[in-house]
């Protein structure tokens, strides 16, 4: 199963205690929430090429059970996102073997001016998320985990960067979050920076 898609999606940090806040609110409306577990490991080559060019290439494992292979390209109306579904056999090459599989993913890989057995797994990211349906948007709220840090953001994903954008701002008034745009890095770029720097 493959797919491209646009995303429109904005986010923000939370602190520790505004996440707790937005967990409990929800969990008193619905004390059986489910919460996903998403591990992420990002790839690139060792000259950051993808980072620094706003494409992220992401192999995320959800639950422990499904695996989704994806490229994501920020683009000025959303992001472009490029992926694959995995099998059990494939998902283990790629974080134990950096063996990137065929499929649509790889074949835009391909197009790019850089050598493809060049990248690697240089980073991972674990998030727990709680996902809330509402009629025509998705509100996210993350706990992610890398390296040493641990640190918690929303996010809001709809059919137009508007309502994201709307959206976002009534969550924030709700739970009463300062709304700072220049505050927020993205997940791959904040385990990137975490890894580089550790090592």
């Amino acid at each position: 199963m493959s797919n491209t898609t646009t995303e429109f999606e904005e986010r923000i940090m939370i602190d520790e205690n505004q996440y707790r806040e937005i967990v409990n609110f929800y969990s008193e409306k619905n004390p059986h929430l489910n919460f996903i577990k998403n591990q992420n490991f990002y790839f690139d080559n060792e000259k950051c090429y993808l980072t620094n060019h706003h494409i992220t290439l992401r192999a995320r494992i959800v639950d422990e059970i499904e695996c989704e292979f994806t490229c994501k390209i920020k683009e000025e109306k959303g992001d472009r996102e490029i992926s694959d579904t995995l099998n059990a056999e494939k998902k283990q090459l790629l974080p134990d073997k950096n063996i990137l599989p065929d499929g649509h993913v790889k074949n835009f890989l391909d197009t790019l001016d850089q050598d493809i057995t060049g990248y690697k797994k240089i980073a991972s990211l674990t998030t727990i998320r709680l996902e809330i349906n509402e009629n025509d948007h998705l509100f996210v709220v993350d706990k992610n985990s890398y390296g040493q840090s641990i640190d918690y953001n929303i996010e809001v994903e709809s059919s137009s960067v508007f309502k994201a954008q709307k959206y976002l701002k009534k969550y924030c008034k709700q739970f009463k979050i300062e709304i700072n745009k220049n505050q927020y890095i993205g997940k791959a770029r904040r385990a990137i920076k975490a890894s580089i720097e550790k090592n």
